[in-house]
């Protein structure tokens, strides 16, 4: 398992890298999370952005927190992979007004599997 900062290093590594060589007209936060997805698949990406709220993608001033809650998910993941077809499923329901609700038991679930 990486350490915090290997893991931040890594991924700031390819946003670079993707930043300024691959694809410049891109913001930050986009290389970044697609840094992240490519790097440590979506699940860890998608349920920061999703379930978490915490989405870098379209906030570039997010890009710290997403870089500490990814690596929270990545822990996560590594003792006990996280279940990224219950996160597709609650992001696919309906968005009413139970919504909130079963985010915070999904996030329960997460961090208890």
């Amino acid at each position: 398992m990486l350490t915090k900062d290997e893991f931040t290093q890594t991924i700031l590594d390819k946003s670079y890298e993707y930043y300024y060589v691959d694809n410049p007209y891109s913001r930050w936060g986009q290389a970044v999370f697609n840094s992240t997805v490519e790097l440590f698949d979506s699940k860890i990406a998608r349920t920061s952005q999703f379930v978490y709220r915490v989405d870098c993608y379209y906030h570039d001033d997010k890009v710290e927190d997403f870089l500490d809650k990814c690596y929270e998910l990545y822990v996560i993941d590594q003792k006990k992979p996280i279940d990224y077809q219950k996160v597709l499923n609650w992001w696919n329901t309906s968005h009413g007004e139970n919504r909130e609700n079963s985010r915070l038991e999904l996030i329960k679930t997460i961090e208890c599997e």
